[in-house]
Order: C-alpha cells, then sequence, then structure tokens
C-alpha cells in the first residue's frame, strides 16, 4: 500500500476547499488523474501553461499533453506504478519532459509524477513547470559561446596571416636602411645619420607592435585540453628571457615557491614575462627594482602576486591599465611600448577561467602589486 502524506491542518477552513484553492494560484501546472489516467482536476496554471480550459480536458486521457513518440514509454511507466514496481514515479527529483499545447506546440517541461490512494481509490498527480524560458536562455548562451569561439579561430588566423604579410615588408624596408647606414652613412652628415636612426626604430617598434597583436590573438585560444604546468619553472624561463633588461637596471627577481596548475604553458610564461617586463619599464629612475614574484592559495584558486618598487599606479584608472593601448597616466605613459602587454595578461588570464587585477603595495610604499588569479584544478 502506498504511504500516505499527513493529513493537511488548518483553522476555520476546510483543508480540501483550501488545497484547490492555493492549487488554483500556482503558476506550474498540478494535474491529477484517475487509475485510468483520465484528468479529474485542472488547474489555473495548467489552463495558462497547455490552452485547454478545464471543461476541454476533464475526463480525457493524460496523453494527450505529451508527444505521441513518448505516450508507450509513459504507459510503461505507469504499469510499472500499478504492479508496485514503482511506489512513486518520480519521487526523488524532476525529470525533464517535453509537453505539447492545445495548439499542437511542443515545449521543454519539467515533471514531477507521484500516485496515492484517496478513500480507496488509486490517483496521480502531476507538477509540470514550463522552461521554455529557461531552455531559450541556455540554448542563447551556447550559441554565443560557440560564436565566440569561432570569432577566436578567426581572430587568431587572421593575426597569424597579418603578421606575416606586414612583417614582410618591414624586413625589408629594415634591411634595406641598414645597408643603407652602413654603405653612405660615412658621407651623411649627422642630421641623415638620425633620421636613418630614426627609422630603423620606428620599424621595430612595428615589428613589436605586429608581434604583441599576435600574441593577443593566441591569448584568447587556449585549448580545451591543459596539461600541468608548474609555475616556478615558467617564472624563472621568464626571468631568464629578461636578462638583459634585468643586467641593465640592476634588478633584483625574487621567486617565491609557485604552484603547479592546469594551463597552457606558452601563455603562462607569457604573462609572467609581461608582468615581470612591466615592471623593469615603469622603475622609478636611480632605483634599482626589486621585484617579488609569490603564490597564495584561497579555496578553490590560486593567486599570483608580481610586486615592484616602480612608479605605482593611479587606483582611478587601474582596470583600464589592462585595456588595449592603454599607457597609464602621467610619467608611465611617456616610457616605451606597445600598450598591448597588460591586455595580453588579462586576455590570458581569462582564457584559463581566471582574472588579472591590480592595486598599490599594500604596505603603502612605492610601486604595484599585479595579480593573476587562476583556479586550482585540483581543488574539489
Amino acid at each position: 500500500m502506498d504511504p500516505q502524506p499527513p493529513p493537511a491542518t488548518t483553522k476555520g477552513v476546510e483543508p480540501e476547499a483550501l488545497l484547490l484553492s492555493v492549487a488554483h494560484t500556482i503558476a506550474d501546472s498540478i494535474v491529477t488523474t484517475d487509475d485510468d489516467l483520465l484528468i479529474t482536476m485542472w488547474t489555473g496554471g495548467a489552463q495558462e501553461t497547455f490552452g485547454w480550459t478545464a471543461d476541454e480536458v476533464l475526463g480525457r486521457p493524460l496523453t494527450i499533453l505529451m508527444p505521441a513518440r513518448y505516450v508507450e514509454a509513459h504507459l510503461a511507466g505507469v504499469g510499472r506504478v500499478r504492479d508496485g514496481d514503482m511506489p512513486r514515479l518520480v519521487g526523488q527529483g524532476v525529470v525533464p519532459v517535453e509537453g505539447v499545447r492545445k495548439d499542437g506546440s511542443e515545449f521543454p517541461a519539467e515533471l514531477t509524477l507521484t500516485s496515492g490512494s484517496h478513500a480507496g481509490q488509486r490517483f496521480f498527480a502531476a507538477v509540470i513547470r514550463d522552461v521554455s524560458a529557461r531552455a531559450s536562455a541556455e540554448s542563447g548562451r551556447l550559441a554565443a559561446l560557440d560564436e565566440l569561439a569561432r570569432t577566436n579561430v578567426e581572430l587568431q588566423r587572421f593575426a597569424s596571416i597579418a603578421s606575416h604579410d606586414l612583417n614582410e615588408p618591414l624586413r625589408i624596408v629594415d634591411g634595406y636602411l641598414q645597408l643603407l647606414g652602413r654603405r653612405y652613412g660615412p658621407v651623411l652628415d649627422d642630421t641623415g645619420r638620425e633620421f636613418i636612426a630614426h627609422a630603423v626604430n620606428a620599424v621595430s617598434r612595428m615589428q613589436q607592435l605586429i608581434d604583441d597583436l599576435l600574441r593577443y590573438a593566441r591569448a584568447g585560444a587556449v585549448e580545451a585540453e591543459r596539461t600541468p604546468v608548474d609555475l616556478g619553472v615558467v617564472a624563472r624561463e621568464a626571468r631568464d628571457a629578461l636578462a638583459p633588461a634585468i643586467d641593465e637596471t640592476g634588478a633584483t627577481v625574487t621567486i617565491d615557491q609557485l604552484p603547479t596548475v592546469r594551463g597552457d604553458a606558452s601563455l603562462l610564461r607569457q604573462v609572467l614575462q609581461n608582468l615581470l617586463g612591466n615592471a623593469l619599464k615603469y622603475r622609478r629612475i636611480d632605483v634599482a627594482p626589486l621585484i617579488d614574484v609569490r603564490a597564495t592559495h584561497d579555496d578553490d584558486h590560486w593567486t599570483i602576486e608580481v610586486t615592484d618598487n616602480g612608479l605605482g599606479i593611479d587606483p582611478r584608472i587601474a582596470e583600464r591599465l589592462f585595456d588595449m593601448f592603454e599607457r597609464g597616466a602621467g610619467e608611465a605613459r611617456e616610457r616605451a611600448g606597445s600598450g598591448i602587454g597588460l591586455a595580453i595578461v588579462k586576455r590570458a588570464a581569462e582564457a584559463h577561467g581566471g582574472r588579472a587585477a591590480v592595486r598599490p603595495r599594500p604596505d603603502g610604499t612605492p610601486g604595484s602589486c599585479f595579480t593573476v588569479t587562476l583556479p586550482d584544478r585540483e581543488a574539489g
């Protein structure tokens, strides 16, 4: 025999009348049937969802509310309930189903179906929720993600082609400028040699800008398959790549114990190299750079901190520093750079499911603390 719920208790109102009144005010469809699956109760929510009035459905089979292709499976489930194999057809949760409106249109729904007995008669009670809006929103989200993935692929392809096509003529120009300087430099005056030097520097800056744009495009196209990356090794490789600048500025770069995360090693190396290079570039004049790289763990993520004693940042423009071509303010704006390095850091962090940020040094001394937060893929 099916377990019975405890009787409803009310004060001053008949329980059955009160429950029926409440059922008719609920937005979800509440439908009951007899043992033959003929509809015996039809609430206002059911009429709103399916388009049928109570007079049109009472006494008709419940199967009019479902697509024909699901009827056989539904009747088989009801048969198992009758045989005692399933006291509650859906007792522990909600089942995704398809419903059919009066006009024949189908819609996604969630169903909770129970069975019981009253006055010796078996009944079935169904609660049906129309989830069309939720399904539409999820479909839109997945479509947007697909479009974003396609855009990233197209951006990377465009950047690769543009990099090759733009760099090739720049290499030719640079070659002729170098040849011009070697062959005719001795017969040119100081102004002529200065013009050549300016042209060579301009070509070099353009090549750097093109390379940075290519790195930016690649930063958003991390493969889903990621491998363990020892950030300590990656940070030391980034430091080694900047050895000439470190020696030139007399900088001290300290790398604390860093974790192993799951990600793209090349991109994470680029992130740390950009942050270290940023600290070297925006140093204070006549002050040797002191750069510290460390990590902290919090719940399910790692925070990588790169702290320097450089020019510092204006908190009012902290978020804008990670925008494309943003060069900061004041003295920092005068330093050479493409304005893409921190945009690459942000894009790569987000591609790994993390984020990038900057704040003043916690101790209040001059300098900045750049942070990159990465998920701890091993947590949980």
